[in-house]
């Protein structure tokens, strides 16, 4: 494979990253150096308009039954427009998942803090006003920051390292506000949270994760645009979108450019849609893998239609596949929990 004389380094971005945090980045980073068990599964159970909300703590027991086996990963979003106000029940899950042998990950739909509603509405902030403290606006962002740092607090006080995508998709034409402004900018916003969550908040069980995306025959920016640069990032990602995991030249070329940062490359989203196009999707998932993109060291399917939990016949061979590593299965040297 053309990508494979990449290394990924191990060096973490905080220099006060924690010594569990550490153990798992060298682990992620050897995956793909051997000939097996080189690709952790994993579940996203925090959206409530998947319906995962009620029942984030179950998901993984129900793909356990259907399956015999326990993902790897499991993620969920700390979004305001995606958590039930009166309460968290993704965080119990993650730390038990944790606890039981596990990884976690997490994201976030931040709310548009100068709508003070959803990700998708406008009009857009203007970042050099989010980060100015004499703008109306920057205390309603610092408000947001505050309040998805807390979630992390809690993760981090149970012992958790969090693979953590702060802006997820970043170069994706969807109307999500952090999306679609210039380089500056965004590589200034997320230098701010960066500081925010290490320096302010002392979030050194967090591994950040850089993530984008590219949809079906969308033409848009390419993959790395936004890359906030090395010392900002221990991971980079993509979404594996509605086509599984195609194998179109820009996709390619997304994944090259990614690997060639020289960070572990997670598909930090994996859009199987099981339900509404059963025709051996899984199968095409792994195949894809193994074929186009074999540094990836964990994919995380999507809630709802897009759940391993659809499909268990499919799902139980894909959990089954020599390449994939599930809970069980995981063992990080130099990690203690």
């Amino acid at each position: 494979m053309p990508d494979e004389e990449h290394t990924a380094s191990a060096v973490p971005a905080n220099p006060n990253t924690t010594k569990k945090a550490r153990a798992v980045l060298a682990y992620l980073r050897n995956l793909p150096k051997g000939d097996a068990k080189r690709v952790i599964s994993g579940q996203f159970i925090g959206h409530p308009l998947a319906g995962l909300y009620d029942n984030a703590a179950n998901l993984p027991h129900r793909i356990h039954e259907q399956t015999g086996k326990w993902v790897g990963f499991l993620g969920g979003d700390y979004g305001r427009g995606f958590e039930r106000q009166d309460e968290d029940v993704l965080t119990p899950a993650l730390i038990e998942h944790w606890n039981n042998g596990g990884l976690v990950g997490a994201s976030v739909h931040w709310h548009n803090p100068r709508t003070g509603r959803g990700h998708q509405t406008t009009p857009k902030p203007h970042i050099p006003n989010l980060l100015d403290p004499n703008s109306a606006v920057h205390g309603d962002w610092m408000e947001e920051l505050s309040y998805v740092a807390d979630k992390l607090t809690v993760l981090r006080d149970a012992g958790a390292v969090v693979l953590w995508r702060p802006f997820n998709e970043c170069t994706c034409r969807i109307p999500k506000w952090w999306q679609q402004h210039s380089y500056k900018d965004f590589c200034a916003l997320y230098r701010q949270v960066f500081d925010y969550m290490t320096k302010t908040r002392g979030l050194d069980n967090l591994l950040w994760e850089y993530h984008a995306c590219r949809r079906k025959n969308e033409k848009r920016l390419w993959a790395d645009h936004y890359y906030p640069g090395a010392e900002l990032v221990d991971i980079v990602g993509l979404t594996a979108d509605r086509e599984v995991l195609p194998d179109t030249d820009a996709f390619v070329g997304d994944y090259q450019r990614l690997v060639a940062l020289g960070k572990p490359f997670a598909f930090g989203e994996a859009n199987m849609d099981t339900r509404l196009h059963p025709e051996h999707e899984v199968e095409r998932f792994i195949r894809g893998i193994k074929t186009h993109y074999p540094r990836a060291v964990y994919f995380m399917c999507w809630g709802g239609s897009f759940g391993l939990h659809n499909r268990p016949e499919r799902t139980r061979a894909l959990l089954n596949d020599p390449w994939v590593i599930n809970r069980d299965e995981l063992r990080i040297p130099g990690l203690s929990r």
